[in-house]
């Protein structure tokens, strides 16, 4: 079963690679979060059960990927920016750390990993590719990929709930964190060496689209000049 390693902010004790007994709903930011991880706790809490009574099953946390033809537009949403060459917000600077998969190397790893009798020898497993980047730095390689040399801005998260709420909806990364990847890591375990972030930016650069979110693109760029204006 397919899960995400988001289920490790449900975790007090537990890693990324097993299972969560004790979750930790209050460390959720919202209740969106709760939702959602806690629609993950069930299925996964669901096969577990079964895998107990014999039932071959095993879990597979997935962290965020990027790729080509990405349904979710998470790389759109900088790439877009970086492209009208203004200045850009990083949320409390951009400091929290981001692991990014390529799409492509998780498949690589699973189709290695499901030809083994290794799926059923754990009964959880994980697909962190590496210890991550902070997300200033994922914005700055993203910015050599595209020829753009863009002002990077931080902007407090709590400035941005008063002024601009939904660019907190939409900026896709600044609620990640760092994970540590597990004795149960995919890429580990098959050999598979994920490929460096600074390859595949110039991939997605070469399928950037111009400006989206105009409207909000505006209030950002209001936003930030009001703050060289104090």
């Amino acid at each position: 079963m397919v899960s995400t390693v988001y289920m490790q902010l449900l975790s007090r004790q537990q890693g990324p690679g097993e299972p969560i007994h004790d979750p930790d709903w209050e460390s959720l930011p919202n209740d969106r979060y709760r939702e959602y991880l806690g629609q993950k706790l069930a299925a996964e809490t669901s096969l577990l059960q079964q895998r107990v009574h014999g039932m071959p099953g095993t879990l597979i946390r997935l962290p965020v990927m990027w790729g080509d033809r990405d349904h979710s537009h998470r790389a759109g949403f900088y790439l877009s920016r970086l492209m009208d060459q203004q200045p850009i917000i990083l949320v409390n600077g951009g400091e929290n750390v981001a692991q990014i998969a390529w799409g492509t190397d998780v498949a690589r790893a699973m189709a290695t990993w499901i030809s083994t009798d290794m799926p059923l020898s754990k009964p959880v497993w994980e697909a962190l590719p590496d210890k991550g980047r902070s997300v200033r730095e994922i914005v700055e390689g993203m910015a050599t990929a595209v020829g753009a040399s863009p002002e990077l801005h931080s902007v407090s998260a709590a400035r941005l709930t008063d002024e601009i709420p939904e660019y907190l909806e939409k900026e896709p990364l600044w609620r990640e964190r760092f994970l540590g990847q597990s004795n149960s890591n995919l890429f580990d375990a098959v050999g598979v060496a994920p490929t460096d972030q600074l390859v595949w930016f110039s991939r997605l650069a070469s399928a950037a689209c111009g400006p989206e979110h105009r409207a909000m693109r505006s209030r950002e760029l209001a936003c930030l000049d009001s703050s060289s204006r104090q």
